[in-house]
């Protein structure tokens, strides 16, 4: 799984009617929002649709969103979120009822608590948390990073999981080790700093 940044598409169909209003937004907050669209028209302003289909006019509207763990943003908009992001598509003909169709995008809205060393040796580290309930995450990423090491990403399946040895490590070297709980995206990450052991040398002693 990726950590930070992740990115994905949400994506408005429209069928039928020539003539439309289509938007998406998360929230009271637009993404994206296109008037006055007619698809029989050559100077058609929304150039932006994707036709899937002709013959039942089907066009599609996508967006691309970034999420960080704080903001979700797409283009120059960005809005910070907490939890569960909450999608609207709402396509407008005239002198027809509103359709809106809702997306809820399942995420963590709090990070794993009692982030603790456990044990460690000169090339390993054992970190325990306390586990979210099964209703607020579907498992863990643990990311392990260094200034001399390229990292580690961890992806443990199922919410109950609370520990992990990390191996093959470098001895006598400080980690920064990370845990984010995860759904559909990533939650907010508990982050703590543990050091391995340094080898210890033989001593010699010559009379």
């Amino acid at each position: 799984m990726t950590v930070y940044p992740q990115e994905y598409k949400l994506n408005c169909t429209k069928i039928g009617h020539h003539g439309y209003d289509i938007s998406m937004s998360i929230g009271s907050t637009a993404l994206a929002s296109y008037t006055g669209c007619n698809d029989d028209s050559n100077a058609n302003p929304c150039t932006a649709g994707t036709e899937l289909d002709g013959d039942t006019n089907r066009i599609s509207y996508t967006v691309t969103i970034t999420w960080d763990g704080m903001t979700v943003s797409s283009g120059s908009i960005s809005q910070s979120t907490t939890g569960d992001q909450m999608y609207q598509c709402v396509v407008q003909v005239t002198d027809q009822p509103t359709r809106t169709r809702d997306v809820t995008i399942k995420v963590p809205a709090t990070a794993p608590s009692s982030l603790t060393e456990v044990s460690k040796t000169t090339t390993s580290i054992t970190v325990s948390w306390t586990a979210l309930n099964s209703s607020d995450a579907d498992g863990y990423v643990v990311n392990v990073t260094s200034d001399t090491d390229p990292g580690q990403i961890v992806p443990l399946d199922g919410s109950s999981n609370d520990a992990i040895t990390l191996n093959g490590l470098r001895e006598g070297t400080t980690y920064s080790i990370t845990v984010r709980a995860y759904q559909q995206l990533l939650g907010p990450a508990s982050t703590i700093s543990a050091f391995t052991y340094c080898q210890q040398q033989g001593i010699s002693i010559l009379i």
